[in-house]
């Protein structure tokens, strides 16, 4: 998990034992600018949208693509904060994950990133959505942005048919 600054600093040395990296969005939003987001005082300056934290993540991203590493986010933040959402299409993050009840926002808010994000069209993206899992997986196939176009659903009939990010 890419959730505190030592691994996106060392992403790129991190790459040479594990095949991907996942970004926990909470603990990075909350470590870069060291806010507690359970503080009443300081919740309102808790933002994924922070310069700093969209920094880490660039940073992350680019070790990623330099090494050839999978990268994938999970958190909040996409479904709840649109511009958050087409940050990550803008990065070409390689999947995103959901809680099953912030599936379907964070869906529609990737779909309207991908419509003003240039180039994307004919790129099939897979949404995996499983009634046994706690989360669903938005995955981008080539390490390419996602598509402009369609969603495609895929319900397996049970939790060994299914590879998760």
């Amino acid at each position: 998990m890419t959730e505190i600054l030592s691994n996106v600093i060392q992403a790129r040395e991190f790459a040479k034992y594990f095949d991907g990296f996942f970004i926990g969005s909470n603990d990075l939003t909350q470590l870069t600018p060291g806010i507690d987001r359970d503080s009443e005082l300081l919740a309102s300056l808790f933002s994924a949208n922070d310069p700093a934290v969209q920094e880490m993540i660039r940073m992350a991203n680019r070790s990623a693509q330099r090494t050839h590493t999978k990268i994938g986010l999970c958190g909040q933040a996409p479904s709840d904060a649109p511009r958050f959402a087409r940050f990550l299409v803008e990065q070409g993050i390689n999947s995103i994950s959901f809680n099953p009840d912030a599936l379907l926002k964070g869906i529609e808010n990737i779909v309207a990133a991908e419509k003003e994000a240039p180039g994307n069209a004919g790129v099939e993206a897979k949404v995996a959505a499983n009634m046994y899992s706690p989360t669903a997986c938005i995955e981008n196939p080539a390490g390419v942005q996602l598509p402009k176009t369609g969603l495609t659903f895929l319900l397996p009939p049970d939790p060994e048919g299914v590879k998760y990010q």
